[in-house]
């Protein structure tokens, strides 16, 4: 069986593609033990064209395409679906992998019976400076079943939320239930959920991933509808963990940290015009928002959902405030 699949997403990545593409065919490893499976997602652009040059030199690329936009769920769901390999890597197309020796940690993942292999990744800035992917520690955890990857000694330090922070054997992958299409934040539920099926993972400070900072796409925008996504994530991973039965508490209280992790981005609501808000509001049932009430997402960001008509009030009153405060910071700089 062919060793690895790496599954690319592709959508507007024109200007990142290649750099993608180089760092893959660069790692130690022969044609015949790995394959590249691009996805098409009805990029508009001239990705595809670049990928086809390099299918002129490597016989292992696929590029399949998508007859409608499913954005990076879909995507995925479509690499899966076609992967060869015994392990799976999900990379985006901005993004890059490091040099490393990638045949090693799969032998590490068959001898160990791992079914995931979590690691860490380098945060590239877009002026080139290096630093490390959230808090997760220097020494390697033991190995353990999915659940206990919950228990507070991992959950607060192994950064696991996001979907190519690891190596993934393909059949805990396909196991786990689809990826949601046509939404903006699919992975980090899916993560948890994947993480949870593992019959065995551990993670290791070993540098797995490229995260690029690249000014302008999906990640570096904001809108009201991302935050809309992130919340609508955060109740997908809250009502999944009140379905789970081992390490029940555990998983609870990681999915309402996530969900504090999240509740944060509701400061950015006195920066958005009344309509803009109203459509936040309107998105959720008053069920839910006070759900979202209860996590720790700290007072003036609890108020929010808590007491969503008074804090319309109160932020239609801040918000030309806010206008003017930065337009001032804007004349200082």
């Amino acid at each position: 069986m062919m060793e690895l699949s790496i599954i690319i997403p592709v959508y507007n990545v024109e200007k990142y593609i290649a750099r993608c593409l180089d760092s893959i065919y660069v790692l130690p490893m022969k044609v015949e033990q790995f394959e590249v499976l691009c996805i098409d997602d009805c990029s508009p652009d001239g990705s595809c064209a670049i990928i086809e040059t390099y299918q002129k030199r490597y016989t292992n690329l696929r590029l399949i395409h998508h007859k409608e936009n499913l954005r990076q769920g879909g995507a995925r769901n479509t690499g899966i679906r076609g992967a060869k390999g015994e392990y799976c890597m999900f990379v985006d197309a901005d993004d890059s992998l490091p040099q490393f020796d990638m045949l090693s940690h799969i032998d590490y993942m068959r001898e160990n019976d791992l079914e995931l292999l979590l690691g860490r990744a380098n945060v590239i800035g877009a002026d080139g400076t290096i630093s490390k992917w959230g808090k997760s520690p220097d020494v390697e955890s033991v190995i353990m079943s999915g659940p206990d990857i919950y228990v507070d000694e991992y959950v607060h330090k192994v950064a696991f939320g996001v979907v190519w922070l690891g190596i993934y054997k393909t059949e805990l992958v396909r196991r786990t239930a689809p990826f949601l299409e046509k939404v903006q934040y699919e992975d980090t539920d899916w993560t948890l959920r994947c993480a949870y099926e593992a019959k065995q993972l551990q993670y290791k400070p070993i540098v797995l991933y490229n995260y690029h900072i690249n000014i302008g796409t999906t990640t570096t925008t904001r809108s009201m509808g991302k935050l809309i996504e992130r919340i609508r994530q955060s109740l997908r991973i809250y009502e999944w963990a009140l379905t789970t039965k081992e390490r029940h508490d555990e998983v609870v209280f990681a999915a309402e940290d996530a969900g504090t992790w999240n509740m944060r981005g509701l400061s950015v609501l006195v920066r958005f015009g009344y309509k803009d808000r109203r459509k936040f509001y309107k998105s959720f049932t008053r069920q839910q928002l006070q759900t979202i009430a209860r996590w720790n997402g700290g007072n003036y960001t609890k108020m929010y959902v808590k007491y969503p008509v008074l804090s319309q009030v109160v932020l239609c009153l801040l918000h030309p405030i806010y206008k003017v405060y930065k337009g001032v910071r804007e004349l200082m700089n």
